[in-house]
């Protein structure tokens, strides 16, 4: 699945850190949900179907099939696709009730929906073959991702026709799976859209109309804010109370629903990555910021968890005016989903009669940790409890402070931890105000009440630096992956401090040697510094690692033809294809993710 800004959008799959064991599925009870779990499952991350949680799910999305120049829908990626077709019938013995999808087209692939829309003839042949398509790989519906109609979208042929021309598609497609479902003994296959979030997107297609001829309507509500803006902002907010953007979940369903779409066909999105910026304004803890750095639109969950929530300097934190988590480390500002934000999603979505959630995309989070969140939240038989709440915030003090837990539901209990795991049955039962005095304390809460279903877990970290101490050294360029030979300065906010580097990746001592001036970093390194100064404590040590191509990978170049696992250089950063395609200008690394991952 993937997004609309307007007229940007930007594809969201990354590789993930590791993939769980292939081994054979198990049958399972059928998962039942009054709501939509729609999960959008790629093709160019390797998966079997051991790795799917297909009981928490009532609909899986296969992105994506492509559109021809002769506007019928064809097969992806022939080398891979037919085996996680196969892959996706397994999952049926896991789940009997889930509902398969191929979605066809995406950023990458909505080059010849104008044509096919353009007549009713064309519109005739590419129903014909989505319904073949279907039928034959064994889906249970079509789920159309035409990323935009009357919009250029990744430089696509557009006109004021695709207005209407997409509801008549839409139409026809209808005709030919009803048909079909009649003749396979009345059954009713399925027909999605993905949608844009903007008010631009509606003033481009019949809502109204087309809504007839849907089952539901994925809105892509993520990517608001991405490297195309100039500032930092939340990627996937549940409201957007500030102003500064006028994107949120909330916004998009009310474009929806005042143009006609029944609220029990919204499916609403959630992302299962993030995006961040570096070079960020020290202010308001990055938010709504300016940066001069670079910018990535393609952490996965698994990622952020392992290297970015509370760890490596970075501290969670959590707008709740905008109901989301963002992180910060005073220079990079990092937005994403998490388990309270999608809480927030699914109460929302209950709240206003909704018909689900759906996200991008699978692969993004192995560990089931969000879909988990979402699924349980969606389908909570009882209320939930609301999240625990922290004062003061996470954050860095210079002094002792004494955190107080809260929770807005009266009655609760709050158990918890200040050891970064996640609380239990058997953990703490919060009496009292916290004291934390020094160094780095990660607490996590969660609270709980007879008869509701437990809260999300909610987590507040917060650094200690007396004022005495030294501040911790900084690196520019930030750490990364580069194609050149990087020129490293260190630099320190204490006046007159002392700085000792290592580069073997050895902590930094007494006898290290002293920073004088820039390094010149031409292999892959690990820098380690600290900061100090006389009558004052050391600083932390901070870690700065740089990859320096070695020369083996080839810039990349407009008219090429790539296959999946090549590898580019691109902008002073490396790249492997996802996807076989010959490139074209305009289609840079940096500007198409569906295509290249950055390494």
């Amino acid at each position: 699945m993937l997004v609309v800004l307007v007229l940007i959008a930007m594809a969201a799959g990354v590789l993930p850190l590791t993939t769980a064991a292939a081994t054979a599925p198990q049958t399972a009870a059928a998962a039942t949900s009054a709501y939509n779990v729609t999960a959008y499952l790629c093709d160019w991350v390797p998966w079997t179907a051991s790795d799917i949680d297909a009981a928490k799910l009532t609909h899986i999305n296969f992105a994506f099939a492509n559109v021809s120049r002769s506007g019928q829908v064809i097969i992806g990626d022939a080398g891979v696709d037919p085996t996680y077709f196969n892959e996706l019938k397994k999952l049926k013995n896991v789940n009997p009730s889930l509902k398969t999808l191929i979605s066809v087209g995406g950023w990458t692939w909505s080059t010849n929906f104008h044509a096919a829309a353009l007549t009713d003839a064309s519109r005739t042949t590419f129903a014909d073959s989505a319904v073949a398509f279907m039928k034959n790989y064994g889906f249970d519906g079509v789920d159309i991702d035409w990323e935009y109609p009357n919009q250029p979208g990744n430089g696509n042929p557009y006109g004021p026709e695709d207005k209407h021309n997409f509801t008549l598609m839409l139409q026809k497609l209808r005709e030919k799976l009803d048909a079909q479902g009649t003749a396979d003994g009345g059954k009713h296959y399925l027909l999605t859209i993905a949608s844009g979030a903007s008010q631009t997107y509606a003033q481009n297609v019949e809502l109204s109309q087309l809504q007839q001829y849907i089952d539901f309507v994925n809105i892509m509500t993520y990517d608001f804010y991405g490297s195309w803006e100039g500032t930092t902002g939340h990627a996937s907010a549940l409201m957007d109370p500030s102003g500064q953007n006028q994107f949120s979940v909330d916004s998009a369903v009310k474009i929806h629903m005042n143009n006609g779409v029944p609220a029990n066909k919204i499916v609403v999105g959630c992302a299962f990555y993030g995006h961040s910026w570096s070079g960020v304004t020290n202010s308001n803890n990055g938010l709504y910021q300016s940066f001069s750095g670079s910018a990535n639109d393609e952490i996965t969950y698994t990622q952020l968890a392992s290297s970015y929530i509370n760890k490596n300097g970075y501290t969670r934190y959590w707008d709740s005016q905008a109901k989301a988590p963002y992180l910060w480390n005073g220079n990079t500002f990092v937005s994403y989903d998490d388990e309270q934000s999608l809480q927030e999603k699914a109460a929302y979505v209950k709240s206003k009669g909704l018909g689900g959630a759906m996200f991008w995309e699978y692969t993004q989070d192995f560990s089931g940790t969000l879909l988990t969140a979402l699924w349980n939240n969606l389908n909570s038989g009882a209320e939930t409890v609301a999240a625990p709440t922290f004062s003061p915030a996470a954050g860095t003090y210079n002094s002792p402070q004494s955190v107080a837990i809260s929770c807005a539901t009266a009655g609760t209990t709050i158990r918890y931890t200040t050891d970064g795991s996640t609380p239990t049955a058997a953990s703490t039962v919060y009496s009292a105000p916290i004291s934390i005095t020094s160094g780095v304390v990660t607490v996590k809460a969660v609270a709980s009440k007879s008869g509701m279903t437990d809260s999300a877990v909610a987590s507040a970290t917060y650094t200690i630096t007396p004022v005495n101490q030294v501040a911790a050294p900084t690196f520019n360029p930030a750490a990364g992956t580069y194609t050149t030979a990087q020129s490293v300065t260190i630099a320190c906010a204490t006046p007159d401090a002392v700085i000792r580097y290592t580069t073997d990746g050895s902590t930094p001592t007494s006898a290290s040697s002293v920073y004088t001036g820039a390094i010149s970093v031409a292999k892959t390194t690990t820098i380690k510094a600290i900061a100090t100064k006389t009558g004052m404590a050391d600083s932390t040590v901070i870690t700065s690692a740089y990859t320096i191509n070695d020369g083996t990978i080839s810039p990349w170049a407009p008219n090429t033809a790539y296959k999946v696992g090549d590898k580019v250089s691109y902008g002073g950063k490396n790249y492997t294809c996802r996807q076989s395609h010959t490139s074209l200008p305009g289609w840079e690394p940096s500007n198409v993710p569906a295509l290249w991952q950055q390494l």
